[in-house]
């Protein structure tokens, strides 16, 4: 992408208008917040590689076994500029300041409904002594990906899942069953995918499927106890954390009085 065009940085003013790639990260609007910084240009977030994993046979070519979109790097070309040295030092650590913690939520100014997730891994200027230069830092995305905002999809005994953008299979943020009877078991199923609780389960308690940390909680709303309930499962039948949802899958629960599935589409 090229660099955007931009008048003299005049430090302690608001007249600099703000680049379409603007980022915000850590919940921190550089741009806005930081006098004297201006996000120039972005090279990355349009970009993905795909590792391949293949066999070696006897016919000509590899045989493909499976492939896989690997971590990305973001990296933000910006300028920085101050009256004086000690406001230079203040602009500097501030933006180092908010340009910590790990694998955080930021997204570009003409992607407001896009969340990516990532590391800052270096923070370098070009000329450092100047107090006014040109500088870049560089995110690692472990997760490729970046999110749209959250969406529910919700049914009695079952959802079948009915959106176009889910074009190809993902994973989910939790599924939240409500059991309308006591039972000995619950089973909830995921296209192919089943989990399995064993134990005793009450009327009206809520399971909580949550696919990103893979745990299974359960919350009794007569005592307002919420505790863990990973122990129950039944492990030969619980590869609920291995399903990946898109437009068309069906979940179930004959036990349930309620299911809610929230997820959010993803995309490269």
């Amino acid at each position: 992408m090229s660099l955007y065009e931009f008048t003299d940085l005049t430090v302690g003013t608001s007249a600099v208008s703000l680049p379409s790639e603007s980022i915000t990260f850590n919940g921190h609007k550089l741009d806005s917040e930081l006098v004297g910084y201006q996000t120039l240009n972005v090279e990355g977030r349009s970009s993905f590689t795909r590792s391949l994993s293949t066999a070696t046979g006897l016919a000509d070519g590899d045989l493909f076994l499976s492939s896989r979109i690997e971590s990305n790097k973001i990296s933000v070309k910006y300028m920085v500029s101050a009256k004086t040295n000690s406001d230079f030092n203040t602009l500097n650590d501030t933006l180092n300041k908010y340009l910590q913690g790990n694998e955080v939520a930021f997204n570009f100014a003409d992607e407001a409904n896009y969340t990516r997730y990532g590391t800052v891994t270096a923070n370098n200027l070009d000329n450092a002594g100047q107090l006014s230069t040109t500088g870049v830092f560089e995110i690692k995305m472990s997760d490729p990906y970046k999110y749209g905002a959250a969406k529910n999809a919700s049914g009695t005994t079952s959802i079948t899942v009915s959106d176009a953008s889910l074009s190809f299979a993902q994973g989910f943020d939790t599924i939240v069953l409500t059991n309308k009877a006591d039972v000995s078991k619950i089973v909830l199923t995921v296209d192919s995918y089943t989990l399995t609780l064993v134990g005793s389960f009450k009327a009206a308690n809520v399971y909580t499927i949550d696919y990103t940390k893979k745990t299974v909680t359960e919350f009794t709303p007569s005592t307002n106890v919420k505790k863990s309930v990973n122990a129950t499962i039944d492990i030969n039948n619980s590869d609920i954390f291995e399903a990946k949802i898109k437009n068309g899958t069906k979940i179930t629960s004959t036990q349930a009085s309620s299911i809610v599935l929230s997820y959010r589409v993803k995309a490269l």
